[in-house]
């Protein structure tokens, strides 16, 4: 008998995976009857209670047709889950599929195999820490999930990544039910110059069956890294390369040779600069002040570096060349780079130096610097090497001025010719002894009448007599504090530098067989030439200091003038040593005077001794009228600033008492010409009222302030005919004759009259 309807099925099985695609089929029905008749279709599994709502499968055409007789219609089915209570299963499940029609009251079935293959894993990789910088070791890790309620066996790939950068880059896997597993892929990262800075994709796939199921992809950063090196192999240079015989005159600048390796995993590009190391020396300090301001730029050195590249670079150094001295020796290092990218740098060496000769050979600079040192010995250094304490014309005789005399503080006597009214080439003034001492030299004076002996004094309180005639000294006197002499007990005896008793002073007398000393202990002693023994006699005791002594005459009757400490002035009795008078200190009118200040000088005419040149250490001159003096006051002293307030140190007066000269610590001699002046009918000294006439600015060549004036310590004056010879020494160590013409310096003082015999200053 023929059915009243029939079914045909599109296929018996199907694979279906849950959470993936749906699995469709489709069923026809044929109706078989005369009559009309609607269908309806249901899946049933198996085990499984039917459902009115059935939620895990799909029609996706009607539920129910109406057809006509020997009509057909197609039911589609889309299954989109596991029935209800199958969730999880995996292998082949049992559905049937029932077509049924109300009308024709008969159902018919299809069998469909239903194979579940579960539920695909899940892969998270972590990418928290993808970064990794060259010659490294990264672990990438990654987090397997199985959903299924089975275990499911599967293979892990890393793919994407070079495969030397990858020790094991597949891994199996068991995966327990609705476990979660960790695996760590190892990633080996080479040197920088093989792996350039930047971003590498790769994937991690889930192999099933041979198949890649699941896929995850991620970036690995590579970082920055590696360095590039600059290696110079000749690091000195020279400038130029070959020095010359006798001229450096090549221009050829100095080159340096760079190897320049990219270590690094960038291109690089850019310019190196060097600048001039600065030195610690005072001297290339100074000249870097006046160095030229393109020497003060910085060089540059440009780099082009491809990755993993290594280039030689240039850098050429010019530099300008002095003419004279020993070279100059300059150094640069690297002080900035501008590259891009920014990358470390290692230069080696870190400092480039070259070596700049002068355009003058050295050898033959050298030749010429000796030959200025013997010039100069010759010229300049020949003379006393401290500074000169005291210099001193011979006694006017008949015979014309020959030579001089001069003394320092390095213990020195030197005898200078005198030729053109200049010093040159002096004598060493030595005895039997050698040297003539080692104590500085505080005073010299030549014997009157004929100047057959000098006496010298020195600091340690010793006097040497020294013949001009055989060239030799004659004997020495001791003025050491054990000499006979009442007040000793309020000398210095704690001197740290020398144990005798300063000398600041000699005289003799006027037929030169006498010789007077003044000591710092303020004594004063007499020494008689003639007699063999040659023991003092102590005129003065020791008090106060006694810094000067003159001849004076005062009322027909000659004196012994001595001052010192406390601007006192004391006229005694050269032969017995009495106080004649006593004055009162000789400053100048309205100025206070303590103890502490000093008269440093005192000077007088030899054709006129009445009157005195009296200089103190406050700068003051003045000139006193001894006749108008007295016990009381000196009314008739003229007193003036001649130095600028700075210590006078010596004064002289010409023979005549017309001139007067004068030295101090402000550096400069000075010329007074002196007049006289009515007053009540009684005519007075003064000086004439115009400015001084510097005679010279000492200043000491060679030294490293060659401007700046240096103290002068003595002087003396002499004429000779028409023209006045100056002779001055002090701190430049220099012995000095100045001419000045008496014509020109009248012209220059119109109306100016000279104190002397003819005139007498009273």
């Amino acid at each position: 008998m023929r059915k009243q309807f029939s079914t045909y099925i599109s296929q018996p099985s199907l694979d279906f995976c849950p959470g993936g695609e749906p699995a469709s089929f489709w069923i026809a029905v044929q109706n078989n009857s005369p009559d009309y008749a609607s269908f309806q279709l249901s899946l049933k599994a198996a085990g499984v209670e039917e459902q009115l709502l059935p939620r895990w499968y799909k029609l996706v055409s009607a539920d129910a047709y109406t057809i006509p007789p020997n009509d057909c219609i197609k039911f589609e089915v889309n299954i989109t889950d596991l029935p209800p209570s199958r969730e999880g299963f995996v292998g082949i499940l049992a559905l049937q599929a029932n077509t049924y029609s109300p009308e024709l009251d008969a159902h018919d079935s299809q069998t469909i195999k239903l194979c579940v293959t579960g539920v695909s894993p899940e892969i998270v990789i972590h990418t928290d820490n993808l970064q990794v910088v060259p010659e490294t070791q990264l672990a990438i890790a990654v987090d397997v999930v199985n959903p299924n309620q089975h275990p499911t066996s599967l293979a892990l790939q890393l793919t994407g990544l070079p495969a030397d950068w990858l020790p094991d880059e597949k891994k199996s896997l068991l995966l327990s039910p609705k476990a979660t597993q960790r695996v760590t892929f190892l990633c080996r990262v080479p040197v920088a110059s093989q792996v350039p800075c930047g971003f590498y994709p790769f994937s991690v796939d889930i192999l099933q069956a041979e198949k890649v199921t699941v896929s995850q992809s991620a970036l690995l950063e590579v970082l920055q890294a590696g360095q590039v090196v600059l290696q110079c192999d000749a690091p000195h240079q020279r400038i130029p390369a070959r020095a010359g015989r006798f001229l450096n005159s090549s221009r050829q600048p100095a080159t340096y040779t760079f190897t320049a390796e990219n270590q690094s995993n960038v291109e690089v590009a850019g310019d190196v600069l060097f600048r001039e190391k600065s030195s610690s020396s005072w001297w290339k300090r100074w000249r870097s002040r006046w160095a030229k301001e393109t020497d003060r730029e910085p060089i540059s050195m440009e780099v082009d570096l491809p990755l993993g590249s290594e280039k030689e670079t240039h850098l050429r150094l010019d530099c300008p060349r002095p003419w004279l001295g020993w070279g100059r020796y300059r150094e640069f290092e690297p002080e900035a780079y501008q590259l891009a990218p920014t990358v470390d740098i290692q230069s080696s060496p870190d400092t480039l130096s070259v070596q700049v000769l002068p355009v003058i050979a050295r050898w033959l600079q050298g030749l010429g610097i000796i030959g200025l040192m013997i010039l100069g010995w010759l010229l300049v250094f020949q003379g006393h090497r401290a500074t000169v304490t005291y210099v001193q014309f011979p006694h006017k005789t008949e015979e014309p001025i020959e030579e001089v005399i001069s003394g320092a503080i390095d213990g020195e006597v030197l005898s200078w010719p005198v030729a053109l009214h200049r010093t040159w080439r002096p004598q060493k003034v030595e005895g039997q002894e050698g040297a003539i001492a080692e104590h500085p030299v505080e005073v010299i004076r030549y014997q009157p009448p004929d100047n057959t002996l000098v006496a010298v004094g020195f600091k340690d309180g010793k006097i040497r007599l020294y013949n001009q005639q055989n060239k030799q000294f004659e004997y020495a006197l001791d003025a050491n504090i054990d000499k006979p002499c009442e007040g000793l007990e309020n000398f210095k005896e704690n001197d740290t530098f020398y144990t005798g008793d300063r000398i600041f002073d000699l005289l003799f007398s006027s037929d030169g067989q006498t010789l007077y000393s003044a000591h710092g202990s303020g004594r004063i002693l007499k020494w008689p030439l003639t007699e063999a023994s040659k023991q003092p006699t102590c005129l003065q005791p020791a008090e106060h200091t006694i810094a000067a002594m003159t001849w004076i005459e005062t009322a027909g009757q000659p004196l012994l003038a001595v001052a010192g400490s406390g601007n006192r002035l004391k006229l005694i009795d050269g032969e017995t040593g009495a106080i004649n008078q006593i004055l009162p200190p000789i400053a100048g009118a309205s100025i206070a005077v303590s103890r502490h200040h000093h008269i440093r000088t005192l000077a007088s005419p030899t054709h006129d001794s009445s009157y005195l040149a009296v200089g103190d250490d406050r700068g003051n001159l003045s000139l006193v009228d001894l006749n108008a003096c007295s016990a009381e006051s000196c009314d008739r002293a003229v007193a003036w600033s001649g130095h600028d307030g700075k210590p006078i140190r010596a004064t002289a007066f010409s023979d005549d008492g017309c001139y007067l000269t004068s030295v101090g610590d402000d550096g400069q001699a000075k010329l007074w010409p002196i007049d006289t002046d009515m007053a009540d009918n009684t005519p007075y000294l003064r000086r004439f009222p115009a400015e001084e006439i510097v005679i010279r600015k000492s200043r000491q060549r060679f030294s490293r302030h060659p401007l700046k004036l240096k103290a002068l310590e003595t002087v003396d004056l002499v004429q000779v005919d028409n023209k006045l010879l100056v002779l001055t020494g002090g701190k430049d160590q220099q012995v000095h004759i100045d001419s000045k013409s008496i014509s020109s310096i009248n012209r220059r003082f119109k109306g100016h009259t000279c104190p002397t015999k003819t005139q007498p200053a009273r």
